[in-house]
């Protein structure tokens, strides 16, 4: 039996509120392969509520385990990449 050395967090994320300013993220469950995260979105893309969104508020983030993976430069840093990630999002949902 090997070590799981990565795992696949599998979370819903969208944007609501005046102007969407706020976002709600719900992590649905932690996967060992990509493969399990894909079979669960189009699982709950099909479930009320979920479904109506766009698939792509489901998210799948890729983690290491036993590895420092964020704020590895220090807080400031770190904070001016989640606002270019935030950017991102904010021109794709359009918020």
């Amino acid at each position: 039996m090997s070590k799981i050395k990565k795992v696949y967090v599998f979370q819903h994320t969208y944007a609501y509120g005046l102007n969407k300013l706020y976002l709600d993220t719900k992590m649905i469950g932690v996967f060992d392969t990509k493969e399990e995260v894909e079979k669960s979105i189009d699982f709950y893309h099909s479930l009320e509520g979920f479904k109506e969104y766009p698939r792509e508020c489901f998210k799948c983030i890729e983690l290491e385990i036993d590895k420092n993976q964020y704020w590895l430069t220090g807080f400031e840093e770190r904070r001016k990449e989640l606002e270019k990630e935030y950017k991102e999002e904010e021109e794709y949902f359009g918020y």
